[in-house]
């Protein structure tokens, strides 16, 4: 389907957090990890979707590397989360490192 409604990514949010879906919160996380897969599925994003490697340079200008799989991979085994963090945390976190993969693209390429 190409609603993003986070449905398809509800039970594995639960099972990482260990949270009720009821959770405003988690369904939030269920669209970030569903509209990531999308991305990467979509026509350009399996570029995004893995580390940058022998692009000539990019380890000089780019100095904090990321990508959409690194950004799923840490939701899927809870990474984002640490001791004392909240899920909102989780949220914020994922989202800047979503935001950091555009803003290596631009500064890499312009």
């Amino acid at each position: 389907s190409d609603t993003i409604d986070g449905s398809s990514m509800v039970s594995r949010v639960q099972k990482v957090y260990g949270v009720d879906a009821s959770d405003d919160i988690v369904k939030l996380i269920s669209i970030i990890r569903q509209m990531l897969d999308s991305l990467v599925n979509y026509d350009f994003g399996r570029m995004f979707s893995v580390p940058v490697v022998g692009a000539p340079g990019y380890e000089k200008i780019v100095k904090t590397p990321m990508d959409l799989g690194t950004v799923m991979e840490k939701l899927d085994s809870g990474t984002y989360r640490t001791a004392g963090s909240s899920l909102e945390d989780v949220v914020v976190r994922a989202l800047n490192d979503v935001e950091l993969v555009w803003q290596n693209c631009f500064l890499y390429n312009c």
